[in-house]
């Protein structure tokens, strides 16, 4: 495959645009010619994930399609948790559960021995947050001090990457940041998307309103599900928060960072 002819494209992030392709496969394609390593890494953590038995699509191998590196993978019919969530907004404490219930399972699994250790990954994001040194510093040895362990973390766990099939099963997509760590920093990262992801394109400043507010709670409710799931601390949840606040400023959208200097600035 050599170029874009009948492919439609259904999805775009920051680092790569999504495809699909006449046969019904999903084609990730990165932006940049420099993420062929990338899009080998990526599939095949999919692919290690697969045979481990976690529902995730499957993948059929690496391309470049006009220069740009990716990979293609099976197309999951279903619908996304933050659009059933967004359409039955009176049934939160539902979808909160669920939501909770569907990452302690992915957390309670062990990470593949080959997944890369989640403290490293983060380190390298605090040294190239932006921050000041002297705040770098602080949260590189408050990191050091956290526990570590050999959960199986998402790295980017939010309602998009939550799909639930016609069965009612879920399946898990978007496994770029995919580690072995701690699962609170996991349940920290998502609490971020949660409380502070970016607005659906075209949200007027009523919807914003209310999805700024109605975020919130479901997140309160999230944390609060999980905690009756596995139990951890408020210290625990709070350390990790501010590692992840400072860690995903070396990679966030504009549109994150006021909350997320504000929120660091307060806690260091």
């Amino acid at each position: 495959m050599t170029s874009y002819e009948n492919m439609k494209k259904v999805g775009e992030g920051q680092e790569a645009d999504i495809f699909l392709s006449p046969e019904n496969k999903v084609i990730k394609l990165f932006k940049r010619p420099g993420f062929a390593a990338k899009a080998r890494e990526e599939e095949g953590l999919l692919k290690i994930l697969h045979d481990a038995g976690i529902p995730v699509p499957d993948t059929y191998g690496t391309l470049e399609l006009d220069g740009k590196p990716g990979y293609t993978m099976d197309y999951i019919e279903g619908e996304s948790l933050l659009s059933i969530v967004l359409k039955n907004p009176l049934q939160s404490k539902k979808y909160a559960h669920q939501f909770a219930r569907f990452h302690a399972d992915i957390n309670s699994v062990p990470a593949p021995s080959s997944f890369k250790k989640e403290k490293d990954s983060l380190a390298w994001c605090l040294e190239h947050s932006n921050l000041d040194q002297q705040t770098i510093d602080y949260g590189l040895a408050l990191l050091r001090s956290l526990p570590s362990s050999e959960n199986l973390c998402h790295g980017d766990y939010n309602l998009a990457n939550v799909i639930i099939t016609e069965a009612g099963k879920p399946v898990f997509i978007d496994w770029g940041g995919a580690a072995k760590g701690y699962f609170v920093s996991d349940i920290a990262n998502a609490y971020l998307m949660l409380v502070n992801g970016a607005m659906p394109e075209g949200a007027g400043f009523f919807l914003r309103t209310f999805i700024v507010f109605f975020r919130k709670d479901f997140a309160r409710k999230y944390i609060r599900y999980y905690k009756k799931i596995k139990s951890f601390t408020n210290k625990e949840f709070n350390d990790w928060l501010l590692i992840r606040s400072m860690a995903r400023l070396a990679y966030c959208n504009d549109d994150e960072k006021p909350w997320l200097t504000n929120y660091i600035k307060k806690h260091t």
